[in-house]
């Protein structure tokens, strides 16, 4: 697990990406572009880290904490990407959701 360096207090689990990852996520932003007239640098096809968020909005001391508890976890270790989809944040609002193995 890690944190972005940022101020939003995220933490979360990181993916191993691959090559087909990456080129999975131009094909997939460039589908959703259509949905949005700003998109979050975060999430451009250069800049994109995979990730599995696991907790945001923390102060640093909640930070350390969900850390902590994680290191002292059995977290799943592998798992399978069945589906993707796009949302818009805050409010949650699901735009478009895609199943990998249709």
């Amino acid at each position: 697990m890690s944190t972005f360096p940022t101020d939003e207090g995220a933490v979360y689990l990181s993916v191993k990406p691959s090559k087909d990852l990456y080129s999975f996520h131009r094909e997939f932003h460039d589908l959703a572009i259509a949905y949005s007239d700003s998109l979050s640098a975060y999430y451009l096809p250069d800049n994109w880290v995979p990730h599995c968020t696991l907790d945001m909005n923390l102060q640093e001391k909640e930070v350390s904490k969900v850390i902590e508890l994680c290191r002292g976890s059995e977290l799943p270790s592998h798992g399978t990407l069945s589906e993707i989809g796009l949302i818009s944040f805050r409010p949650v609002v699901e735009l478009m959701n895609y199943s990998i193995n249709d």
